[in-house]
């Protein structure tokens, strides 16, 4: 029992980390639908929505 205990040590380890890191906020697609961007360009401002389908310029 004592040399599987290491293994399972590690992979309940692992395990956690990987779960903690996948559970860590949102992906950059939804970061960049739930804002408004504004493009500055030769003095010009153009506003900005991304969506799931396409890019809205």
């Amino acid at each position: 029992m004592k040399k599987y205990r290491k293994y399972i040590i590690a992979v309940m380890t692992v395990l956690m980390i990987a779960v903690g890191l996948t559970a860590c906020g949102k992906s950059t697609a939804q970061d960049l639908q739930s804002n408004k961007w504004y493009l500055n360009q030769k003095g010009q401002s153009y506003k900005t929505q991304f969506n799931k389908k396409n890019n809205d310029y």
